[in-house]
């Protein structure tokens, strides 16, 4: 099958930003399809447009993927791509062939960012105060989610409830994110996504590092080869420490994302973290300075340049790091909510 790309529809003109959204339904093709209609929606006028990455699999689902783009004049690249695993990484590379705005932002589905937030960050990158920027994202629970799509909750009240350790509407905050805005011509420059990245995870960070060298943001350094998530943003180390400083600054700025809920079943998908985990561990050990004194990058069970830096930041801003103690909080958002039984039952038995 032919890949396809829509043109522009009617008279209207090209926006300054144009968001990309990966989009294969072989996995929650309804749920996907429900979110990417309120993007279509929500994603009419400017200052954002979508363009689409899809990989048809000839379902009815993709059918009716196209009718939705057609009825929403929303941007379509769409081909028979790949068989298989899901591959984020070729369909960014896809849709960003079709992309012609200044500036792009890497979007899922599950994401909602307020307009106020974009054209905030987009200004401070044309400005020249950033070179690109990487938005917190507040992963909302299943209720937190009902608050923002279906009852007109604003996404500042969600993070406003997250800073005061109110845990019913939010998971965890993940910082650094998948949510960023550059300029278009960076991504030929960094080198677009590596499509070795197939499953879950990991090709995002892949190509944010590579974006991130070419602006010389982050050193080259062993540290880089520790992978140690944590729910705590200031406490991360390794490569996830180095990025979380890039996105640190929307915290104070309040300009962060919204990651919708939704069921993540333990199948082939997600079980490609460890492979993808690994693929880009080699790709970091191929850019590590050999001549780095490795007594100054040594494992550390605290990042401390990273608080030093969030305190010096808090200092700039005038804001007081104590209203942002949340972030030091590794506890998954969920453990404090009772409100079914399987949530009853895992307290008791003392699991997350």
């Amino acid at each position: 099958m032919t890949p396809s790309s829509a043109p522009w529809p009617g008279d209207r003109s090209p926006p300054s930003i144009e968001a990309v959204v990966p989009v294969d339904l072989a996995r929650r093709a309804l749920g996907l399809l429900r979110r990417i209609r309120w993007l279509c929606e929500k994603h009419q006028t400017p200052p954002l447009s979508l363009v689409i990455g899809h990989n048809d699999r000839g379902s009815l689902f993709d059918a009716a993927l196209k009718r939705m783009c057609k009825r929403y004049a929303v941007r379509l690249v769409s081909g028979a791509f790949y068989r298989g695993d899901i591959n984020n990484a070729r369909l960014r590379n896809e849709a960003m062939a079709a992309v012609t705005a200044p500036l792009t932002l890497l979007l899922d589905a599950d994401l909602v960012l307020t307009d106020a937030a974009l054209t905030s960050a987009a200004a401070s990158i044309l400005n020249g105060a950033f070179p690109f920027r990487v938005l917190p994202c507040l992963y909302l629970s299943r209720q937190g989610t009902r608050d923002l799509l279906h009852r007109g909750v604003d996404p500042q009240t969600l993070l406003d409830a997250y800073l005061r350790f109110k845990r019913g509407a939010f998971l965890h905050m993940a910082l650094p994110s998948s949510v960023v805005l550059f300029r278009t011509q960076d991504f030929h420059r960094s080198g677009r996504f590596d499509t070795g990245f197939s499953g879950h995870g990991y090709e995002d960070f892949d190509f944010l590092l590579r974006l991130a060298w070419l602006h010389e943001l982050v050193p080259r350094t062993p540290d880089l080869l520790t992978d140690c998530p944590s729910r705590a943003p200031l406490l991360l180390r390794g490569f996830r420490a180095h990025l979380a400083r890039l996105a640190l600054p929307g915290m104070l700025r309040n300009e962060f994302a919204c990651h919708c809920w939704h069921a993540a079943p333990k199948d082939a998908y997600y079980a490609a973290r460890a492979r993808n985990a690994r693929r880009l561990s080699d790709a970091m050990m191929a850019q590590i300075d050999a001549s780095c004194d490795t007594a100054q990058t040594r494992d550390r069970a605290i990042d401390i340049p990273l608080l030093h830096f969030w305190l010096g930041l808090c200092d700039r801003h005038g804001k007081d790091p104590r209203d942002y103690l949340i972030l030091f909080d590794g506890k998954p958002g969920h453990t404090d909510r009772l409100d079914t039984m399987r949530r009853k039952i895992g307290f008791l038995l003392g699991k997350d």
